[in-house]
């Protein structure tokens, strides 16, 4: 079961230009004694344990309230004091949730806020032609303020010149 979910971590990471064989993964699935953990970057979003009875999933709970994720917002909360920074919800043992928690790593991706800005790369150019930015690796990309203005209509360079 594990190997969906570091296939889906690795699918994730590829999908938002990182390679798993350079050792550059954005999105990880982790196994440890606490439980398995997805996370985007260093931050841990979403936790699996096993319980005798069933599988508990957590999920950062300002993630959990941004997706409307079908299966997983159907089910029950439980009301644990245990991890008050995760929602927790018990599945059957042995499911295999990764299709479920796809939607939330994708969010938490989207909402992703790098920690660090640049003016803009090297694509520049290339960005103002195109009226967007091109850099494969869209999640770096947030870091750029050149991408900002390039997503209100301002551009500064190449052929689409308008300021």
């Amino acid at each position: 079961m594990n190997e969906s979910y570091f296939k889906l971590a690795e699918e994730l990471s590829i999908k938002y230009g990182f390679s798993s064989e350079d050792g550059d993964n954005f999105v990880s699935f982790k196994e440890n004694q606490t439980g398995d953990t997805f996370y985007l970057g260093n931050s841990a979003l979403i936790i699996i344990r096993q319980t005798s009875k069933s599988q508990r999933i957590l999920i950062k709970d300002t993630l959990y309230k941004k997706v409307d994720s079908g299966f997983l917002s159907s089910l029950p909360l439980l009301d644990l004091k245990s991890d008050p920074l995760y929602v927790k919800i018990d599945t059957q043992l042995g499911d295999d949730m990764a299709s479920a928690i796809q939607p939330y790593l994708e969010k938490a991706i989207e909402d992703y806020k790098p920690p660090k800005s640049f003016a803009c790369c090297s694509r520049y150019v290339q960005c103002s032609d195109a009226k967007k930015c091109i850099h494969p690796k869209q999640v770096y990309a947030k870091q750029c303020w050149y991408r900002e203005n390039l997503e209100n209509g301002k551009i500064f360079y190449g052929k689409n010149k308008n300021l």
